[in-house]
């Protein structure tokens, strides 16, 4: 840590004092100026030296673009996401001089704004002259949560085409910030934690190797203070967690306190709201055959997510569209709450808690067609 300039003046005189290079301390003297300027330029150096022992090591440093390389490889910080939205593009209003058009892709569409909010489309589409309108995927040129877009936001297309206007009916989807570096160095110290100490590095593999996947149990760390785990294991088989406490015992560090519980299973419930085109003959065939398809979706979603981990709304509905856009003429997809379930956060998603697992007791869909 560096010193004060005062006591490094202070060392300074009276080392010179010791040795008799100085007869006494002057500071108003040739020599007491000489030396302040001197302790001037030491405490800058040890400021300096101080700054760099700090961000050459992750627990210590607090520059964001050093903390994401100190975290490698224990964790990568997840990058930011681009937005997808569904856009109308269709025909103005007394329009009469149609002609087929086609929008190539890479056609770019935007906000009104001064600096628009822009989005381009990930696929050619034709919007013939005996059409209204036709329905075509868009995602934003750049990332983060600011490219997200509420309804009719994306109004301006670019280059404008005489006759044809444009808008996005619901809301985007999927944009995302990248990781914050606090959270990317708190993960990555828990991960050279887990390494150091023999826990849950350790642990995931042996689990591994018994045959436990991932999202069968949620191992937290520190769940009861410093030196602690919790494991919650997604059967009802008392044998079978037996044998798992077994091997995390072998394996967890000497001194660690351990809780081991079978997960809690949830019956849920998913309602979901589907506004198709209405260009799709939605037969009572097709609308079991949709509906059938979001249930294997929904059904996969939630095995695989794990025990203990939220269900993020907005990650489900974006699997869900890649199936249904194009098959059923799909443009959006939205999770209808029941808010008595308490189990909602303000984006939609769906809380877990960590010795949870959801078991999905049916899924209602409300098919709109527009």
């Amino acid at each position: 840590m560096a010193q004060s300039g005062q006591d490094v003046l202070d060392s300074l005189f009276n080392n010179a004092t010791t040795v008799g290079l100085v007869p006494s301390r002057f500071e108003r003297g040739r020599i007491g100026l000489q030396y302040a300027v001197l302790a001037a330029e030491i405490v800058g150096w040890e400021i300096t030296l101080d700054n760099y022992k700090q961000e050459d090591y992750l627990a210590t440093s607090v520059v964001s673009d050093n903390i994401i390389k100190l975290a490698a490889p224990q964790h990568y910080q997840t990058p930011a996401l681009a937005s997808d939205v569904m856009l109308q593009i269709g025909w103005a209003p007394n329009y009469t001089d149609r002609v087929d058009t086609i929008l190539p892709f890479g056609t770019i569409v935007g906000t009104i704004d001064s600096t628009p909010i822009q989005y381009t489309i990930v696929s050619q589409v034709t919007l013939y002259a005996a059409q209204s309108f036709v329905w075509v995927r868009a995602r934003s040129i750049k990332t983060g949560l600011d490219t997200m877009v509420a309804p009719n936001m994306l109004t301006v297309l670019l280059p404008a085409i005489d006759g044809i206007i444009v808008t996005n009916p619901q809301d985007s989807w999927g944009g995302a910030d990248a990781e914050d570096p606090t959270v990317v160095k708190a993960r990555a110290m828990g991960a050279r934690y887990s390494y150091e100490k023999g826990t849950s590095a350790a642990i995931d593999l042996f689990l591994s190797q018994i045959g436990l996947k991932s999202y069968q149990y949620n191992l937290i760390e520190n769940s009861f203070g410093s030196g602690s785990i919790a494991l919650y294991v997604d059967t009802q088989i008392d044998e079978y967690l037996n044998e798992i406490v077994d091997v995390v015992n072998q394996t967890k560090a000497d001194g660690i306190y351990a809780v081991y519980e079978k997960a809690n299973v949830i019956n849920f419930t998913f309602n979901l709201s589907v506004n198709v085109s209405s260009t799709i003959d939605m037969t009572p065939e097709v609308r079991n055959n949709l509906k059938g398809d979001i249930t294997d979706i929904i059904v996969n979603f939630v095995k695989f997510n794990g025990v203990g981990q939220n269900i993020i709304a907005s990650y489900l509905i974006h699997d869900i569209l890649d199936v249904v856009i194009d098959k059923y003429q799909v443009y959006n997809v939205s999770i209808i709450s029941d808010p008595s379930l308490n189990r909602y956060d303000s984006q939609g998603n769906i809380l877990v808690n960590p010795n949870e697992v959801l078991e999905i007791q049916n899924v209602a869909v409300s098919i709109v067609t527009e």
